[in-house]
């Protein structure tokens, strides 16, 4: 049986963001970049290891990058998108072998590519730690985890049953890497981790691996937090209809619906996934599709083959065993968006708003906000479809004021991502092209005066306050326009108040415009709905 991973990071002594990509491919990836120009790929030929992401920068002509089996039969797989300028595309190549690619509208002058994917070879550098005078746990459960330090992904785990003195075994170090080993005695004996002192927890560090290794470890009250995480793993049998398509599984909390983690591996008849940081005492859906019509999305049963099981309860690590079958559940997958974040340091600290923009639309239709943004992080959004294209706006608060400003007072930029193929990946590095991005409406006659009119709280869900400090705005008219410059909305205020209130919780999450008509101004303020 074949056991492949995928693992959430271990964000320890760090502010945990919900939108952080919480999941760790299969293998420790590392990142290629292909520059699209006129005629050619740069490199044409490229060399990598499973589990690494190869990145197409379009930076001149009009191109694409088609790698599908229908062109290709002989590839493991299909990867590619739609011809277009400007665009960034990226694959992760998880199966070995040899991958051809073309760009359509310039094969017939020669521009081709080839990735060649190889299998990473299994170490086999051993680690062993041996733990003396642990008379306090006799009889316990112990349970060990090493953990990348790099990657913050976890290599193994295993536990043991506690006596005075043992040894434990682990199987995969790596020459040159650095690891955590993390362990906890139950010494509360319940199943599960508690923080210390209810549990007993340490940390040993096992830096720049060399050949097999050995830590020793002597009981001590030195305790440390180590934020252990619990592992599901799912057992899949008799998958012998899908060998060779593509499974694509996503775990999501079913009280909040939020996604916790997804991954994707290649079918084999059976075979394990291992999704690490479910949560004691909540509940999951675990719904996952196999590629039956190898298009390379999800498209509704019986076309891809698809299902869902639940997860209960959490009670540490929990294990789901799925033998095939031909009950199929419309799991109405979602595609994924990822804009990682890179190089941020002038940034660090401060507040970072992004804004989804449907092109086709013109409508937003997503907006994540994040405070406090780290130098490196990534933000996800499952609102995009195939076959569409997006503007992703996004700007750093840079003076702090809380709301946005045009460049350089804050700092802004817009990236393209077009004819979307399922999950995509967006890489930003900091640079200083910035982009003003001030919503464009078809209203001629709205006049920007933002620092005249305040709308307060912003973002809001439920309730906001319109007020000035410079103009009456209790006898005025107020219109409510959407992102397009369409009025959704007008009254007529005619209050004794210079501070007016506005229901707004009926109105869909996007960027608003509100617009003040008085006798001496015309005043407009942009509105966040979350």
């Amino acid at each position: 049986m074949k056991t492949l991973f995928t693992s959430e990071k271990y964000l320890r002594n760090a502010l945990t963001l919900f939108f952080l990509l919480l999941t760790v491919g299969i293998y420790a990836q590392t990142r290629h970049d292909i520059e699209v120009t006129s005629n050619v790929f740069t490199p044409s030929s490229l060399t990598i290891d499973a589990g690494d992401t190869v990145v197409w920068t379009n930076t001149q002509g009009s191109h694409n990058v088609n790698g599908k089996q229908s062109s290709y039969p002989s590839n493991p797989e299909s990867f590619g998108n739609n011809v277009g300028t400007g665009w960034t595309y990226s694959h992760v190549f998880t199966i070995a072998g040899n991958y051809d690619y073309q760009c359509d509208p310039h094969l017939a002058l020669g521009m081709t590519g080839k990735i060649i994917v190889e299998e990473i070879q299994q170490p086999t550098n051993k680690l062993t730690v041996n733990f003396t005078g642990m008379t306090p746990h006799v009889g316990q459960e112990l349970k060990l985890a090493v953990v990348n330090q790099t990657t913050g992904s976890e290599l193994a785990r295993t536990s043991e049953t506690v006596s005075e003195s043992f040894s434990v075994e682990i199987l995969g170090i790596e020459n040159g890497e650095s690891y955590f080993v993390d362990f906890f005695s139950d010494h509360s004996g319940n199943g599960m981790y508690d923080a210390p002192s209810s549990d007993h927890a340490w940390r040993m560090e096992l830096n720049d691996v060399d050949g097999d290794e050995t830590l020793d470890f002597a009981h001590n009250t030195n305790f440390t937090d180590i934020m252990w995480m619990n592992k599901l793993t799912v057992n899949f049998t008799g998958m012998t209809p899908h060998v060779g398509q593509t499974l694509k599984l996503a775990l999501i909390d079913q009280a909040t619906g939020m996604e916790k983690a997804r991954t994707s591996v290649t079918v084999e008849e059976s075979f394990e996934i291992h999704v690490m940081g479910i949560e004691d005492g909540k509940s999951y859906f675990v719904d996952f599709f196999s590629d039956h019509s190898g298009n390379g999305v999800y498209d509704a049963p019986p076309t891809d083959h698809a299902w869902r099981m639940e997860l209960n309860d959490v009670d540490g690590d929990e294990t789901l065993d799925f033998a095939h079958n031909t009950n199929f559940t419309d799991i109405m997958w979602m595609n994924k968006l990822t804009l990682n974040f890179t190089g941020m340091t002038p940034h660090a600290g401060q507040m970072l708003t992004l804004y989804l923009l449907d092109v086709e639309a013109g409508t937003y239709i997503d907006t994540i906000e994040v405070t406090d943004i780290p130098v490196e992080f990534s933000l996800s959004s499952y609102k995009i479809e195939v076959g569409k294209s997006y503007e992703l706006d996004f700007f750093a608060d840079h003076n702090g004021n809380g709301e946005y400003n045009s460049p350089p007072t804050d700092h802004a930029w817009r990236m393209e991502l077009n004819d979307v193929q399922g999950d995509s990946t967006v890489v930003f590095s900091h640079n200083t092209n910035f982009t003003d991005i001030s919503i464009a409406t078809s209203t001629d006659d709205l006049i920007y005066k933002d620092n005249d009119l305040v709308v307060y709280p912003n973002p809001s869900s439920e309730y906001v306050y319109l007020t000035s400090n410079r103009f009456k705005i209790d006898e005025g008219n107020i219109s409510l326009y959407n992102s397009l410059g369409t009025k959704i909305q007008a009254s007529q205020v005619g209050m004794q108040s210079n501070r007016i209130g506005y229901h707004v919780q009926h109105l869909k999450p996007g960027l608003y415009l509100f617009k003040v008509e008085t006798e001496s101004a015309t005043l407009v303020r942009k509105f966040i709905k979350k």
